[in-house]
Order: structure tokens, then C-alpha cells, then sequence
């Protein structure tokens, strides 16, 4: 056991509202992936892809 489990509740860092970045749009995040995927393989790429589309940012 550690202090940190002795003061800490077990559940999310942060809520569903503050885990959204605001002003960043879908147009943003592809771009991004785009200019990126050149130096990811396939399986890195559909990661990250699976990443955005799970918090909504796709």
C-alpha cells in the first residue's frame, strides 16, 4: 500500500465533460493523423485511429 491509495478514490481522473479538449475539431485531429501516419506502421496507425473515434475527437 502506498499514501497515494490511502487518499485517493478508485473511479476516473476526469469527468466525461473535462476529458473532451475544447476548440479542437474532427478536421483538426485528421490532419494530424495524416501528416503523422507517414511514421506509423498499419497497426500503429488503426490504433490511434480506434484511439479518437473512442473519445469522440473522430
Amino acid at each position: 500500500m502506498s499514501l497515494i491509495n490511502d487518499i485517493c478514490d478508485d473511479g476516473p481522473v476526469l469527468s466525461p465533460r473535462l476529458s473532451r479538449p475544447k476548440g479542437i475539431t474532427k478536421r483538426q485531429v485528421e490532419r494530424c493523423i495524416h501528416q503523422l501516419s507517414p511514421h506509423w506502421d498499419d497497426e500503429q496507425l488503426e490504433a490511434v485511429v480506434s484511439m479518437f473515434k473512442a473519445h469522440g475527437l473522430l
